[in-house]
């Protein structure tokens, strides 16, 4: 693979690392951004991930961590530094239990070691940040997405105590729940049931052994994709955008519910198409189609009250 890259490659990853060196993070970040654009090597993504998690965006730095997700995990030393470094950010739901569950560390004890240390000089900090939490529903809806990333900074057991009252809250916003959930689910060791209310949700206890990890990842959906690319994406790739966030939007707010909800994932995309394309309601004669559109036009009219669109 070396002898494909070009010369100029090498000489960028040399100057990365010497803008860390020199403690220049502010040159070595939209560098390595940059970089990992034209080239995703590992050896680029590692550059980018260091710079992400010393400039503090510890969420973006996982986000990225995960395309090598096998390299991380057979690399024992490197994975154990970034690890150390989001637990010294305090960053314990965000990355550190959901970085040990997805690639299988089992640093558990590490983990709990830094939370024990930090609750014994935070317990404050952590009582007030969980009490804000708790009251996330009084808040606007972009200042509740705000409060919950926040809360990922929590350690563990002080976060799923702050985040039952938030699923059960009708006035937090969806897709905020759905993020709720999927964080439980990815931080692993988080076992049983947890009960979630919502226009979408029934009221009552979400296993969450049997959810998907990704809000995208029910099988519905990457159905209506296939469906969706074959009638939209091959054609009209502005289309293709606008139809793509839609289904990004549904699958926030019908996460985990997505399966039981969609009974004909090639209707619910068939109808997508109509709306794209039309503009204006489908007319349909088929009582299950009518069904799933009714869902859709609820969809679309609470998507509608949150969002202004």
């Amino acid at each position: 693979m070396n002898s494909k890259l070009p010369e100029w490659y090498f000489q960028e990853l040399e100057q990365i690392q010497s803008n860390f060196d020199e403690r220049q993070v502010d040159l070595a970040l939209p560098r390595a951004l940059k970089l990992y654009e034209q080239y995703q090597t590992f050896d680029a993504n590692k550059l980018l991930v260091h710079a992400l998690l010393l400039n503090g965006e510890d969420d973006v730095a996982v986000s990225y961590l995960t395309d090598f997700e096998h390299q991380y995990q057979v690399n024992t030393a490197l994975i154990t530094d970034v690890l150390n470094t989001l637990l010294t950010h305090h960053a314990f739901v965000l990355g550190g239990w959901q970085l040990n569950y997805k690639l299988d560390l089992q640093k558990d004890d590490i983990i709990e070691t830094a939370e024990q240390s930090y609750q014994l000089s935070n317990a404050k900090k952590i009582a007030g940040l969980t009490r804000k939490v708790s009251s996330v529903g009084t808040l606007a809806l972009e200042e509740q997405s705000v409060v919950l990333k926040q809360a990922k900074y929590l350690p563990l057991s002080s976060y799923r105590v702050a985040v039952q009252l938030v699923l059960q809250d009708p006035d937090v916003w969806q897709p905020v729940k759905s993020d709720v959930l999927q964080t439980l689910k990815l931080a692993g060791g988080v076992t049983g049931s947890i009960i979630v209310t919502g226009k979408f949700q029934s009221t009552g206890a979400v296993k969450l052994a049997t959810i998907p990890t990704d809000i995208q990842g029910p099988p519905v959906f990457q159905q209506i994709k296939e469906v969706l690319w074959k009638k939209v994406g091959a054609i009209d790739p502005v289309q293709w955008q606008i139809a793509e966030k839609e289904l990004f939007l549904q699958s926030a707010y019908l996460y985990p519910n997505a399966d039981q909800i969609i009974q004909d994932p090639d209707v619910w995309a068939e109808l997508l198409v109509q709306k794209l394309r039309g503009g204006e309601r489908p007319v349909t004669t088929d009582e299950s189609a009518e069904k799933l559109l009714n869902v859709q036009d609820q969809l679309d009219q609470k998507i509608h009250e949150d969002l202004g669109f």
